[in-house]
């Protein structure tokens, strides 16, 4: 689908920044870019919440600040998603300074992962308008995602991921997922798309792509499409464990999608019922049990390279 282009004059920013993302290295990459910004006579704001609900009140109230040009995030993929809940259908552009383990958001739209790079984007002020998936539970509550929601294997990993500190980067997720590998067994599944079952039975893991990549650009929902108005579902059915590290190189390169046990699909709406595992999203935990995320066409609104 063709990529449209509103061009906005960048002159003045809230900056979001979250110094543990990438074990710390979201700090220099904020001075970094902040600096940047000010050579660039872009004024600056520096949001820096002591926690998630105090983040999100200061996000809140930057989108609400007219002055404001953009909100721009340095850290990872879940402070995206965190200030996706508050600037998602708005009209403030979303810049990203990636400084996190896996930055997939700024892989799908081709945002330098460097933060002059990242910066020279957020001054160009040309933002797109792209679906993103609304994550709801079976108690109401909701939450938006922009890269893939998991559940199974890859949630549990993810988890993994979350509490372990070495080794740096994108190969925690592979040293995760071995210390994951060691204790899963597939779990009994439902998953239904549009209304109509597709799946019921053991599931190794299951993910929903409003875009192609996790874990750091591994493509497990490959033809995903943030503008198409769906998602792209990839689930990987009952597999025992030996099984999985005789295919731990289609793991290790994001292609378990094409193994036999495997299934793909598309649809607007996706419930997963797994019983006592936690959803993830973009990289970070969101809810328990039965989900049903949907794809919400222009909910996101980025700053991304023109070209």
């Amino acid at each position: 689908m063709e990529t449209t282009f509103e061009r906005h004059e960048i002159r003045q920013i809230a900056l979001l920044v979250n110094p543990a993302a990438g074990k710390g290295k979201s700090s220099a990459a904020a001075e970094l870019a902040r600096r940047a910004f000010a050579e660039a006579g872009v004024a600056v704001t520096v949001l820096a919440g002591a926690s998630p609900r105090e983040s999100k009140e200061l996000i809140r109230r930057s989108i609400d600040d007219k002055s404001l040009d953009a909100l721009v995030v340095c850290g990872g993929d879940g402070l995206v998603s965190l200030a996706l809940q508050e600037q998602a259908k708005t009209a403030v552009p979303l810049g990203i300074i990636p400084a996190g383990t896996g930055n997939d958001h700024a892989r799908e739209y081709h945002i330098p992962l460097d933060p002059l790079g990242a910066v020279k984007v957020i001054t160009a002020g040309y933002a797109t308008r792209t679906d993103l998936g609304l994550m709801r539970d079976d108690e109401g509550r909701e939450k938006y995602f922009g890269t893939i929601a998991c559940m199974g294997f890859d949630s549990l990993s993810s988890a993994r991921t979350n509490s372990i500190s070495f080794p740096r980067g994108a190969s925690r997720y592979v040293v995760a997922g071995l210390i994951e590998w060691a204790r899963f067994n597939p779990r009994e599944t439902r998953i239904y798309v549009d209304g109509q079952e597709v799946c019921s039975g053991p599931v190794t893991t299951c993910v929903m792509g409003n875009t192609k990549s996790y874990g750091g650009g591994l493509e497990v929902c490959p033809h995903a499409d943030p503008r198409d108005g769906l998602l792209e579902l990839s689930i990987l059915g009952d597999m025992t464990r030996w099984g999985m590290l005789r295919n731990a190189g289609a793991y290790g390169n994001g292609t378990w999608w094409k193994l036999p046990q495997a299934q793909t699909g598309r649809g607007k709406v996706i419930r997963v019922e797994m019983p006592a595992v936690t959803a993830y999203a973009d990289g970070d935990a969101y809810f328990d049990s039965a989900i049903e995320c949907t794809a919400v066409p222009d909910a996101g609104y980025y700053l991304v390279p023109r070209s």
